[in-house]
Formats: structure tokens, C-alpha cells, sequence
């Protein structure tokens, strides 16, 4: 878990705005999403969690969540979901995002000084590389 704590930022990003159109986000924010270049930051939260920061030009969003437990989610494009985030390894996280079109997959996973973190909704793939900040 140690493996996230701090600062990540967005370094390459792939088949974004395609994901974000399958979950059916409009245009405009997909448009300013796909420019975006975010920033995460990873703090400890009790004895089994974290605490996810992000941080876009456009707006802030923070959850804290304890591993193998549900919570209620507000996605940075302002959907509502229900997620859990479960550690997978010290150095690999999936969280599943419940909704009402189905389940999103988002799995994060340290490499070296990078984060790569690959979602999944339906038959659509993105790949988004962070670099630690």
C-alpha cells in the first residue's frame, strides 16, 4: 500500500475519450477531460485505506474508502456509483464502480516511479501513465 502514498501525474493517456463515451459522458466534459492532465495523491486513511485526492484544472474530487468495503462514489464527471477498492498487492489496486449501466473495472498498479491505471467499462479499454510528482 506504501507503493501509492503521494503525488501522480498524468504523463500519457490512451483510448480516454473513447471510454468516457461508452459510460456515456457527454461532450463537453469529455472534451475537457481528454485535455486535462490530472493529478492524484495517495494518503493513508486508518489502518486500511487510503485516501485519493484528484485534481484537474476544472475541479477537485477526494474519497477516502477502507479496502474490501463499498462506498458512495461521485465520479469526477459528477456520476454517482457505488465502489470498492480492493489491494490486490502492495503494489496493485482494483476498484469496481457499480452504476446503472453496469460495472466499471479500474485497476492501478505501481511500476517503478510510474502508475498505470487501466479502465475497463463494457468492451472498452483505456490506459492512462502517471508519473510520481
Amino acid at each position: 500500500m506504501s507503493a501509492f502514498i503521494g503525488s501522480w501525474k498524468l504523463c500519457e493517456s490512451q483510448n480516454f475519450d473513447e471510454f468516457l463515451r461508452e459510460l456515456g459522458v457527454n461532450f463537453f466534459i469529455r472534451k475537457a477531460a481528454s485535455t486535462s492532465k490530472p493529478t492524484i495523491t495517495f494518503d493513508k486513511f486508518g489502518d486500511n485505506g487510503l485516501k485519493m485526492k484528484t485534481e484537474t484544472i476544472l475541479k477537485t474530487t477526494e474519497q477516502s474508502f477502507t479496502f474490501g468495503e463499498e462506498f458512495d462514489e461521485t465520479t469526477i464527471d459528477g456520476r454517482q456509483v457505488k465502489s470498492t477498492v480492493t489491494r490486490d498487492s502492495d503494489t496493485q489496486l482494483t476498484q469496481v464502480q457499480k452504476h446503472d449501466d453496469g460495472n466499471t473495472v479500474i485497476v492501478r498498479k505501481i511500476e517503478g516511479d510510474m502508475m498505470v491505471t487501466t479502465a475497463t467499462f463494457k468492451n472498452i479499454t483505456s490506459v492512462r501513465k502517471y508519473q510520481r510528482h
